[in-house]
């Protein structure tokens, strides 16, 4: 009898481990994105020195994070550096394989804080920028993902639309995300 009762505790002990181990994951990957997200922004804030103007300074060329979400005001962007290894390093996205381990992809937004073709006192100085990051909840490569969603196709995942990932449709449930976003100001000296 006693050794019935210890097997029966074992038992749920053994599957209690399972939720040990998916939450340890997702607590995992939610640190990681985070980190991730930050750095784009951070990435962005060092950037912003080399604004300088609102019309010939916004170039993927000058700033590959936060020049294409200002030539881009209000849509969703693909920086050059968007895709992220399980340890937040960058990798090259447009250059993954779809076993290559991309753990997090991010895409970048920005608003002009003021009229962007203004000259003079009224010009635009700041903007918000906005950096959505996602990532597999089974841990999965989001590699093909991250080559190919735009970041419209994101935003319809988000939304609820699912989308086509090669010949897998993937629904917003599997998926987390983090968004940051921060105030950034041109360069005026």
């Amino acid at each position: 009898m006693g050794l019935a009762i210890l097997a029966v505790g074992a038992v749920g002990i053994v599957s209690l481990q399972r939720f040990a181990v998916m939450g340890t994951m997702t607590s995992r990957h939610i640190t990681n994105v985070t980190n991730a997200t930050a750095s784009m922004l951070e990435r962005m804030s060092a950037e912003a020195v080399l604004w300088t103007d609102n019309s010939t300074s916004l170039s993927a060329a000058t700033m590959p994070t936060l020049g294409p979400a200002l030539a881009n005001q209000g849509q969703w962007q693909r920086p050059t550096i968007r895709g992220f290894l399980i340890d937040g390093s960058p990798i090259d996205a447009d250059a993954a394989a779809d076993n290559d381990p991309v753990a997090y992809c991010s895409h970048v937004r920005a608003v002009f804080l003021g009229n962007p073709s203004a000259t003079g006192p009224t010009q635009a100085t700041a903007a918000r920028v906005e950096v959505r990051s996602f990532y597999a909840k089974t841990g999965r490569s989001v590699a093909r993902e991250c080559r190919t969603w735009t970041g419209d196709a994101v935003e319809a995942l988000f939304d609820g639309t699912p989308q086509s990932a090669g010949t897998v449709t993937r629904n917003r449930s599997e998926y987390g995300t983090i968004f940051l976003s921060t105030i950034i100001r041109r360069n005026t000296q």
